[in-house]
């Protein structure tokens, strides 16, 4: 993907986590390759950290614009305004991700359901929709859906969490067949977690509250599902401690991706992550992923 003039890349969900040190970390490459559009909802209330640790970027590598990924208006808008600015979009990072945690049938799916697929499913492809012909006809292009070790073992009590992920992760597998004969590769990167201010402030407040993990949700009542909740946050926690990752590592690797002359269909951002989906898959009964949530994924995944 060489070239005299800077790539246009097209971030998603950059007012914190992943999205916010991805929008950095373009924008700071040197001999300015990359003009990135970091994009959140809100903008308003949301970009003052962005534009505080952008400093003299802002304006030159990095631009911030509006984009509410649950609204086909917004979408619209920030896409044609960033064609109509550069008359390509080069590169699409799908980072926006919304995240609830319960028991599967008190999901309000109306509501809560809807919204989380349209910003970690429905909101990403429409995005892929708006960039793709324009990629095909330059015969160039990459788009790197940021998914998770969700897509792979999705954990219960995350229920749509890891359904959307690995609805996206299948898209992505569909849609890449079909760009590859134009030079337009679509990646997807299954993640665990990353030690971004999100995570960090989450970890803090449990902390002052005296708390490990999550605590049980008041609407789970039965205390079978009370015991299983408990134990999958205190396993999800383990596997978190032991496989948390830096933003820069994970910035390092889009990195990679975006740069790669022919990406591949599905990275894994860590040796753990690798080591679970080679655990999962070579089971076509998947019985095995049962005893990975019964037994505890990093206990076995340690002894893999």
């Amino acid at each position: 993907m060489s070239s005299s003039s800077p790539k246009v890349v097209l971030i998603t969900g950059t007012a914190t986590g992943v999205g916010f040190y991805t929008a950095l970390a373009f924008a700071k490459v040197p001999d300015k390759r990359y003009k990135v559009y970091a994009t959140m909802r809100n903008l308003e209330e949301r970009k003052g950290e962005l534009e505080e640790a952008a400093g003299e970027l802002l304006g030159d590598t990095l631009f911030i614009r509006e984009l509410d990924l649950i609204d086909e208006g917004s979408r619209a808008k920030c896409v044609k305004g960033i064609l109509d600015e550069n008359k390509r979009i080069d590169i699409l990072i799908n980072n926006a991700v919304v995240v609830h945690p319960g028991l599967f049938d008190t999901i309000d799916l109306v509501e809560e359901g809807v919204r989380d697929f349209q910003v970690n499913y429905f909101g990403p492809l429409r995005l892929m929709q708006m960039v793709l012909p324009g990629m095909r006809e330059r015969r160039s292009g990459r788009i790197i859906n940021l998914g998770s070790t969700s897509s792979v073992l999705p954990w219960p009590f995350l229920d749509l969490y890891g359904h959307s992920k690995r609805a996206l992760e299948a898209a992505t597998e569909s849609v890449g067949y079909t760009t590859r004969p134009f030079n337009v590769w679509v990646s997807n990167l299954q993640m665990g977690t990353v030690l971004t201010q999100r995570v960090t402030g989450v970890v803090d407040m449990l902390k002052n509250l005296g708390l490990s993990v999550l605590p049980v949700p008041e609407a789970i009542k039965d205390e079978t599902l009370k015991k299983m909740f408990a134990r999958h946050m205190e396993m999800m926690s383990a596997f978190a401690a032991e496989s948390s990752q830096t933003p820069d590592e994970i910035t390092d690797l889009i990195l990679k991706i975006a740069e790669a002359e022919k990406p591949l269909l599905i990275y894994q951002s860590s040796d753990l992550a690798r080591r679970l989906a080679e655990k999962v898959y070579v089971d076509v009964t998947g019985e095995s992923r049962l005893t990975l949530y019964e037994k505890g994924t990093w206990e076995m995944m340690k002894n893999h």
